[in-house]
C-alpha cells in the first residue's frame, strides 16, 4: 500500500510540473478582474486567467539615440540578404538569457539579447 501511494505522489508530482509557458501574440481588448481578453494574431477571441499576484510592468519609448551606453537589449530582426535588419529594439532586464535565437514577430525572425556596444 505504501509503495501504490508512493508511485501515485510521483505521478501527480510530475503531472502538476509538466505545465510550460504559452507565448501569444495579439491585441488587448479587454482586461476584466483576472481575465485578460486578447484578439491572437490568427483572429482567435483567448481569454487568459491572470495570476491574483501577476506584476505587470512598463516602458517608455525610447529614441536609439537616447539608449544608455552598455543597455541591455533585445533586437527583433530579419535576415535580408547577407544582413540581419532590425524590426524592434528594446531593453531587457538583467535576468534575461544573452544570446541569438529563433523568434515569432514575423515569418523567419530571429532576437538577439546583449550589451549595446554602438549604433549604426
Amino acid at each position: 500500500m505504501t509503495r501504490l501511494l508512493f508511485i501515485g505522489l510521483l505521478i501527480g508530482t510530475s503531472v502538476a510540473f509538466a505545465q510550460s509557458n504559452v507565448r501569444i501574440r495579439g491585441t488587448i481588448t479587454a482586461v476584466d478582474s483576472n481575465v485578460l481578453s486578447v484578439k491572437s494574431r490568427d483572429g482567435k477571441d483567448l481569454k487568459i486567467h491572470l495570476a491574483k499576484d501577476l506584476g505587470v510592468s512598463t516602458a517608455k519609448a525610447l529614441k536609439l539615440s537616447e539608449l544608455p551606453a552598455n543597455a541591455y537589449v533585445g533586437s527583433a530582426a530579419t535576415r535580408q540578404g547577407e544582413r540581419l535588419v532590425a524590426i524592434e529594439v528594446h531593453t531587457l532586464p538583467p535576468q534575461v538569457k544573452p544570446g541569438h535565437t529563433p523568434w515569432d514577430l514575423e515569418p523567419g525572425s530571429t532576437m538577439t539579447n546583449a550589451h549595446l556596444t554602438g549604433i549604426a
